[in-house]
């Protein structure tokens, strides 16, 4: 089927020489910002996808909201449209239509699938000890071979601290207000700490690779250098018996 990737950060990239002042600013920017939800439409029978790069053992949340899996609202979509384009049936289905969610870590095997028929809800899974892009997938459980609507979706992802029910964790361990935001505050610390130690390894390895490569093609230069020095001999060599063997010199 016909994939969509929509790519994103899970965090903002932090400069590795910021001051600690300006980090601090965007950690509490980031605590107070609301985060912004991804609105489109989705095909049935088409699946698509976000890209989430996430550290090992990082906890995610995603919240969707998906209207047409409300009867009543999918009834009154129908005769909206049954108005302006004068379908005569409504559209059915074997069996109900749900959103199925499969999330499938770098190597490709799946960590969390399952299938929704609440018109919003959530889930959550934790990374495994692979660094990498994660993929979350939805697509529908229903299909047609012509005529497949396109239903409207809505996608929030959240990770780390962002993914954190604060209320319950306060209900949980009876902490105030303050407590609450500043235990918040040193998780997102956290989170920007092992964002930086992962702007740190992809810079090494990204360094390795080029030196790696440099030195490939830097051995092919002196093997060429090497084959046609080579060449060069042996057809001079070659040149030489020619004109002993005719006399020539």
């Amino acid at each position: 089927c016909i994939r969509d990737r929509y790519q994103r950060r899970v965090h903002g990239t932090p400069k590795l020489d910021q001051p600690r002042s300006m980090i601090g600013s965007f950690v509490l920017g980031a605590l107070v910002a609301a985060a912004s939800a991804s609105h489109f439409f989705l095909e049935e029978g088409v699946k698509k996808c976000f890209v989430e790069e996430l550290s090992p053992e990082t906890n995610v949340m995603v919240t969707y909201n998906m209207p047409a899996l409300n009867p009543a609202k999918r009834l009154e979509a129908f005769k909206s449209a049954q108005v302006h384009h004068g379908k005569d049936e409504p559209p059915t289905h074997e069996h109900r239509l749900g959103l199925k969610v499969t999330v499938a870590d770098p190597e490709g095997f799946f960590i969390h699938h399952e299938t929704f028929v609440a018109p919003e809800g959530s889930f959550e899974f934790t990374s495994l000890e692979v660094h990498g892009e994660h993929e979350i997938c939805f697509e529908t459980n229903t299909s047609h071979w012509w005529g497949n609507e396109k239903l409207q979706l809505s996608v929030e992802i959240e990770s780390g601290a962002d993914a954190v029910d604060w209320e319950a964790v306060a209900l949980k361990e009876h902490l105030d207000t303050l407590s609450l935001k500043l235990r918040a505050l040193r998780e997102k610390m956290l989170d920007v700490k092992n964002e930086q130690m992962n702007i740190r390894r992809r810079t090494d390895h990204y360094r390795h690779q080029s030196e790696s490569t440099f030195t490939h093609v830097w051995l092919w230069a002196l093997l060429d250098v090497v084959v046609i020095i080579v060449a060069c001999v042996a057809q001079l060599k070659t040149l030489q018996a020619f004109f002993l063997r005719k006399k020539l010199v």
